[in-house]
């Protein structure tokens, strides 16, 4: 499960599907990015 963050109201959630185009579930505006997960943070050291 992927966690994603909306650059327009700073809402974070989750959600199971990877596609690109994402919509924020709170405000419904398309700037919304995924956010780094342990292991992604762990491979850049």
């Amino acid at each position: 499960m992927a966690r994603y963050t909306c650059q327009e109201c700073n809402f974070k959630f989750k959600s199971e599907s990877n596609q690109t185009g994402k919509k924020c579930p709170y405000c419904r505006k398309p700037r919304v990015i995924k956010e780094p997960s342990a292991e992604d943070l762990l491979e850049e050291v």
